[in-house]
């Protein structure tokens, strides 16, 4: 059976680092702490001019937190998905609480989901049955917590055509003069000097093993 792979990255350099380790697509976000929220159209638009091959789906997150967004928020969605299909984005993430029948009426392509659970893993009794459920009319999507090491488990008890996953590695900050008495983000200290970034090694090792 043929898996397709989705790669869930926060930058330029992950777009091009999942497709050159062959993924079928990226979802592009920012801010992947709170959950992942919109990235900028500067950013949409630097990815599109970049790629070559890999499809890109942008999320479309105002904010963190839950699912639940008024008014305006609505508002500034629908005018991030026109601005990022302008940019040539090849698809959209959006956040919905909406029963899979109802997803399927509205011509959704794909649910991602942990199952209810988590990971993956305690979510895939679900999963499996969503599968079922789905049939060719939707695809199920199984995102939480999957690496090389439990992929191949993952598509063996569910079913699952298609993979959501990140492949971080931890990258050392290029700054020389650093402050460690001045920290300019939330409440929640993130190390400032080095960051996540995406691995097309670890992408390919998850490839390697359904």
């Amino acid at each position: 059976m043929s898996i397709r792979y989705e790669v869930c990255v926060d930058s330029v350099e992950g777009v091009l680092a999942a497709e050159r380790a062959g993924a079928d697509r990226a979802e592009l976000c920012a801010n992947l702490f709170e959950g992942g929220t919109t990235p900028t159209l500067g950013t949409v638009v630097t990815t599109m001019a970049a790629v070559s091959s890999i499809r890109v789906h942008v999320i479309i997150r105002p904010r963190g937190g839950d699912f639940v967004f008024d008014r305006y928020e609505v508002d500034a969605m629908v005018r991030d998905v026109a601005a990022v299909r302008e940019a040539g984005a090849h698809g959209v993430v959006i956040g919905a609480l909406t029963p899979l029948e109802r997803l399927v009426e509205l011509g959704v392509h794909r649910v991602l989901t942990s199952g209810q659970e988590p990971s993956v893993l305690e979510g895939a009794p679900l999963i499996a049955e969503l599968v079922k459920r789905a049939g060719d009319r939707i695809v199920v999507l199984p995102g939480g917590g999957i690496t090389e090491r439990n992929a191949a488990r993952i598509v063996a008890e569910t079913g699952v055509t298609e993979l959501h996953f990140a492949a971080f590695v931890s990258a050392e900050s290029p700054a020389t003069h650093r402050n460690p008495h001045v920290y300019m983000g939330g409440e929640l200290r993130q190390p400032e000097y080095s960051r996540k970034i995406t691995s097309a090694d670890r992408i390919a090792a998850v490839m390697r093993t359904p």
